[in-house]
């Protein structure tokens, strides 16, 4: 289960397993881009300098688009679901101007057969 706080953001990341969120309570802003648009999202590469970032993380605010690449964004509510498939960029953001303290998400990971991304 994940508790997001108004007005945050995760950073952008990937997963190599398919995730199902659900809202729990509260509304959240996510922002997803496939999985081939790793150089887009300039993959690995450190936020600051002599930053340590893991490669499946991005410093890039997937909310502000991506030069050359869609990025889809969805408004979900308390009862809302979404199907996440492996190895696509997500980025959960709760605009402060959101009702509510925050929201409460419970994301269920499936294991994929391949890893040929």
């Amino acid at each position: 289960m994940d508790i997001y706080e108004k007005d945050s953001a995760t950073v952008a990341m990937t997963d190599t397993r398919e995730q199902l969120k659900c809202v729990v309570s509260g509304q959240i802003n996510i922002f997803m881009a496939t999985g081939w648009q790793r150089f887009q999202v300039k993959a690995g590469l450190p936020f600051m300098e002599g930053d340590a970032t893991k490669k499946n993380q991005s410093p890039l605010d997937l909310k502000n688009g991506l030069q050359d690449s869609r990025v889809h964004e969805m408004i979900l509510e308390k009862g809302d679901c979404v199907f996440i498939p492996a190895y696509w960029w997500t980025q959960v953001v709760l605009p402060e101007e959101l009702p509510g303290d925050g929201a409460v998400v419970v994301t269920h990971y499936y294991d994929v057969a391949s890893t040929w991304l």
